[in-house]
């Protein structure tokens, strides 16, 4: 297969460099694309798969590229205490109502104790840091939604 692609490409270049004498670097960018259009033709499978790889991947990247943007602009932080002492949590956020909301949740004590990522009322809780002062902890989350 190999030999076949290099009886192309000489037979290419041959005619090019015949048909556009002192014209070498157009000459070369034809050569080059007659080459490539040749070994897309011959079927090798291996230049085929990298080109569709390449393409998938562009694809990819521009249809990424278009997303944050419509994301970030509808998306809305906030800052989220939780100061637990025994059974008690005071919820502390800048927004009153994701916070009486989740003062009254029973089961949030356990959801801060796992130190993790949940998801309450729509909103998104993501773990930052927790710092104990004495018998009580101070659980800091950023909020998303």
């Amino acid at each position: 297969m190999m030999e076949t692609l290099r009886q192309i490409w000489a037979w290419w270049r041959d005619r090019l460099l015949e048909c556009l004498p002192g014209q070498g670097e157009r000459a070369r960018h034809r050569l080059t694309d007659g080459f490539v259009i040749t070994a897309l033709d011959a079927g090798v499978p291996e230049t085929k798969a990298r080109m569709i790889r390449l393409e998938a991947r562009q694809a990819a990247v521009e249809a990424g590229a278009a997303v944050p943007a419509a994301a970030l602009a509808a998306a809305q932080a906030l800052d989220a205490r939780f100061l637990v002492d025994g059974e008690r949590i005071l919820a502390l956020c800048a927004d009153p109502l994701p916070a009486a909301a989740l003062a009254a949740d029973a089961a949030l004590a356990a959801l801060l104790a796992q130190r993790a990522g949940f998801e309450r009322g729509g909103w998104r809780f993501l773990f930052r840091c927790a710092s104990a002062y004495g018998a009580r902890t101070l659980y800091d989350y950023v909020a998303v939604r």
